[in-house]
């Protein structure tokens, strides 16, 4: 589905409340859109998903499922899901995803200025890991952690995990259902864990393995891995670790450092326990340190 197919949305009423005023994005399965909400008269975000995935059993199941696992956390770090369901569209029957409209930038878009300081980074990453928290507790992986998934209100909020799209429910403790066809792998490769680069069935630590990746990105100004391929880069991730030291010349030996590069490891056994495990590890003390950071630099 390109942009312009996208577009056709716009200006559509969906459930005769949600008027769809502009397309902000899109992504694998789903189109986002700035939308208002006609009955409580406030700005929403709609996500629909694409009509080509509409047709698939299995994804508007993955999708809605994504609205369920969403709206079952409390947190300020997740985006908080107001509605779900399915309405008639251009292209048949819609399933939309109604959310907060958020307000400030994507991780993606702040590090396109240049790498962030230590202090901001520590403070973002134990943003992250208190969300992920609340997220593992209630047995959700979100396995597509990516700057372009971390939003940052403006100015000085807390930052903000979107699109739990490939989340995963957990059955058991620690054991990951693989909502996908066996070997089949979702998510951001460049921040992927390489267990489920791999296709394997992944838990919350895969989710501790993207944020390192990103901590790593921000502070360094570089990826871990720079494959040309994506062959090269599954061979890359499934057979070496990232080099430390672009990390370490950017913020030096400490424990942002050694968080980071634990958190990178490539068997899930030796990874930080869990989310808390690692943001105690990161050295930082609150997240109210990311909104001071943010005010001041």
């Amino acid at each position: 589905m390109t942009e312009t197919s996208a577009s056709v949305y716009v200006g559509l009423r969906l459930a005769e409340r949600y008027r769809l005023d502009r397309l902000l994005g899109q992504g694998g399965m789903g189109a986002v859109f700035e939308a208002f909400d006609l009955v409580l008269q406030r700005a929403v975000a709609v996500k629909l998903i694409l009509p080509e995935r509409a047709a698939h059993a299995e994804s508007v199941a993955r999708f809605l499922r994504e609205a369920r696992a969403a709206a079952a956390l409390s947190h300020p770090g997740i985006t908080t899901i107001h509605d779900v369901g399915q309405s008639p569209g251009p292209t048949g029957n819609t399933p939309y995803i109604v959310m907060e409209r958020l307000r400030g930038e994507t991780l993606a878009d702040r590090l396109d200025r240049g790498p962030m300081a230590l202090a901001e980074a520590r403070s973002l990453g134990v943003a992250l890991l208190d969300a992920l928290s609340v997220a593992h507790d209630a047995g959700i992986v979100h396995r597509d952690i990516k700057p372009d998934n971390i939003f940052l209100r403006e100015p000085g909020g807390t930052p903000t995990l979107v699109d739990f799209g490939i989340a995963t429910i957990l059955e058991g403790a620690g054991a990951g259902v693989n909502l996908t066809r066996e070997g089949q792998s979702l998510g951001t490769p460049l921040y992927m864990a390489p267990e489920q680069l791999a296709g394997e069935r992944v838990g919350p630590r895969a989710d501790l393995y993207a944020v390192g990746a990103v901590l790593y990105e921000a502070v360094s100004g570089v990826p871990t891995f720079r494959q040309d391929t994506f062959a090269a880069l599954v061979t890359a991730k499934l057979t070496s670790n990232p080099d430390p030291n672009l990390l370490l010349s950017a913020v030096g030996e400490g424990a942002f450092s050694r968080a980071v590069l634990a958190a990178l490891a490539r068997n899930p056994d030796d990874r930080p326990a869990d989310a808390r495990t690692l943001a105690s590890m990161l050295g930082a003390s609150t997240v109210d340190g990311f909104a001071r950071t943010m005010v001041h630099d």
